[in-house]
């Protein structure tokens, strides 16, 4: 008979396992991109069994595209952030010391240019990236900036001018 104190265990040392799957499918997609890793190195940098990768993902595929939108959860603006109520000018700036932070972020980079290099081979690849990076920070911002229009904090024609401010936060940069 299982125990509830028992399953809960179970449960954390899988959820640990999957973590670790996923750290190791960053590590090596990132250096090695995803031709040139294969479950058996993933396994091993886990240390985990291949059978247990294969328990979490069925395919290279798969583990790939979680990884991809673990990261990109876990480096996002969350719902939250855009929730706040504080100055319309405070919003943006952080948008782009964020945004800037990712452009110059090692790990993050790694993981653009596997995806990009993966585009043509594996288009959902670069799809998943897309849609759970770029794509969503943008639909946030976008919402963000629609609400304070419709709550009259921000007026229509002055939405191109503020989006551009959040874009020259970012130019020391480029």
């Amino acid at each position: 008979m299982i125990t509830d104190k028992t399953s809960t265990k179970g449960r954390r040392r899988s959820e640990e396992k999957h973590r670790l799957i996923f750290n190791a499918d960053a590590e090596l997609f990132s250096r090695r991109g995803f031709a040139g890793t294969s479950m058996d190195p993933i396994a091993d940098v886990a240390g985990v069994s291949k059978q247990t990768v294969y328990s979490h993902f069925k395919s290279k595929q798969d583990s790939f595209i979680a990884a991809i939108q673990h990261k990109c959860t876990v480096n996002s603006l969350g719902p939250a952030f855009f929730d706040r109520d504080v100055p319309i000018d405070h919003i943006l700036h952080e948008t782009a010391q964020y945004f800037t932070h990712l452009l110059i972020n090692t790990e993050v980079v790694d993981v653009s240019r596997v995806c990009i290099s993966e585009a043509e081979q594996h288009p959902e690849v670069a799809r998943t990236f897309y849609e759970s990076g770029p794509y969503k920070l943008t639909a946030r911002l976008k919402s963000y900036l629609d609400k304070q229009v419709t709550t009259g904090k921000l007026y229509p024609k002055r939405l191109r001018f503020r989006c551009a401010e959040c874009v020259n936060f970012c130019s020391p940069f480029f």
